[in-house]
Order: structure tokens, then C-alpha cells, then sequence
């Protein structure tokens, strides 16, 4: 059963949630180019900017998908819907993914050890808050451990 101090806990949650992430990203971003990894070339660059411009185009595209479901942190709306059409048809976590899309453009095109680091861990934050989010979203939506069965949480299932 669903306490007051549950919810309470779960939305607490799911805001720590989303400021760990920002600090990922914003540290991804800005961290500042020490211990380089590979030397800079137009090429590594080039594939870079191509993954970073796909996750930022394909995080708005999911995003608009959700429509009014959509929300900042892992906790579901009240009256969200389980969206199972467009990328979510595929992957239950399109926007974790373009976001790991878009830091794997980023390491590329400043492929260091802190923006490796970084990146490593984010992978593992995802894993982490897409766990949490989905045993919400399987107590919130019976058929949810059916679309699981149906969709990859980061990657398409293979057929």
C-alpha cells in the first residue's frame, strides 16, 4: 500500500534524481579538456558533432512524444499515459538514450580522461534512475512488464 510518506519519499527521490543528472551533464559539458585521450582530428570531431546533434534531435523528438506525461523527474504524472508508439514503440527510455547518445558525441569530440569518466558514470546513473523509474511505472500501469517484453530500455530489442 501507497503511503503519504511514500509518495513523499518517492518524489524526493525522483528530485535528487534529476540534480545528480544535471551535475552529470553540466560536468560533461564543461569540464575542462585535461589529459586528452586521443589526439583531436576533423574526423573524430565530425562523428561527434553527428551523434550530438541526433541525441539533442532525437531527446526533443521523445520529449514531444510524451506530450503531457512528460515530466523532470522519474516519478510518473498522476494522469500520464503509457506512451508505446513513436521511439517509445522500441525503446522504453528514448530520452535516457539520447542523452547517452549526445555525451558519446561530446567524448568524442574531447575525448579525455574526466569527460570518459563522466560519461561512464552517467551510463551507470541511467541504469540506475531507469530501474527506479520503471518499477514506478510497473506499480502505476498494469500492462507495463507486457510493453517490457517488447521494447529494449536503451536499445531496440532485437527481432
Amino acid at each position: 500500500m501507497v503511503t503519504k510518506d511514500n509518495k513523499s519519499n518517492v518524489k524526493t527521490i525522483g528530485f535528487l534524481l534529476v540534480l545528480i543528472q544535471i551535475v552529470l551533464i553540466v560536468s560533461l559539458v564543461f569540464m575542462p579538456s585535461y589529459y586528452p585521450l586521443l589526439k583531436s582530428s576533423t574526423l573524430l570531431d565530425s562523428f561527434g558533432l553527428v551523434l550530438l546533434l541526433v541525441g539533442v534531435i532525437s531527446a526533443g523528438l521523445s520529449s514531444h512524444q510524451l506530450g503531457p506525461s512528460l515530466t523532470a523527474t522519474p516519478v510518473p504524472k498522476n494522469h500520464s499515459t503509457l506512451k508505446t508508439q513513436g521511439l517509445y514503440k522500441y525503446i522504453r527510455h528514448p530520452i535516457y538514450s539520447s542523452i547517452i547518445l549526445a555525451g558519446l558525441g561530446i567524448v568524442l569530440i574531447r575525448p579525455t580522461v574526466s569527460s570518459l569518466i563522466i560519461y561512464i558514470l552517467l551510463i551507470v546513473f541511467f541504469n540506475f534512475k531507469s530501474r527506479f523509474e520503471e518499477k514506478l511505472l510497473s506499480q502505476k500501469f498494469n500492462n507495463y512488464s507486457n510493453y517490457k517484453l517488447h521494447s529494449g530500455r536503451f536499445l531496440p530489442l532485437k527481432k
